[in-house]
């Protein structure tokens, strides 16, 4: 198939086996598809809020369908099995399997997984109070009532508050 579009590509040696003349630009028209496909995954992401592999089932999909249109265009000399060339029948191949799992996988697992990454695991000694953010409670919103006071029978010396901050267990003794 030769262009007759203003962005042909102009070939004009002749080394190599090549045939001078114009040709499409198929490496253009590959990446210009493949930022479509990316758009197309983000908005069907986005849409049906695809989950387990599926976004990029679709991404696969969409390429082979790119892949064989430009397979298409392409007038190289390359393997044919039954007058298609075999990157044809390699993209509607991976193109069955790509829709097949996306079909199946939204049978099985609808939606998007609970988790993404696991959770690290924490020190025994870690509270939630260190993980939380701190906020003065005196200052929300839905809290009028001011913080109360310290209560006047707190320890005065520093002997007894390092006795109230040891463990039960060296108080026994």
């Amino acid at each position: 198939m030769r262009p007759t579009s203003p962005w042909a590509l102009h070939i004009t040696s002749s080394t190599d086996g090549r045939v001078p003349g114009y040709y499409h630009p198929t490496f253009l028209y590959e990446s210009l598809w493949c930022v479509g496909v990316g758009f197309l995954v983000i908005w069907a992401d986005r849409r049906f809020t695809l989950g387990h592999g599926r976004a990029f089932a679709l991404y696969v999909a969409a390429y082979c369908v790119g892949r064989g249109w430009i397979e298409y265009m392409r007038v190289d000399d390359a393997h044919h099995i039954l007058g298609l060339r075999l990157n044809d029948w390699t993209a509607m191949i991976v193109f069955i399997l790509a829709v097949v799992y996306m079909i199946v996988s939204a049978k099985k697992r609808p939606g998007r997984e609970e988790i993404v990454e696991p959770e690290t695991d924490t020190p025994a000694d870690a509270t939630d109070a260190d993980t939380e953010p701190k906020t003065d409670p005196s200052k929300t919103a839905d809290n009028d009532t001011p913080e109360p006071e310290a209560k006047e029978d707190a320890p005065d010396t520093e002997a007894e508050d390092i006795k109230k901050d040891e463990p039960e267990s060296a108080k026994k003794s």
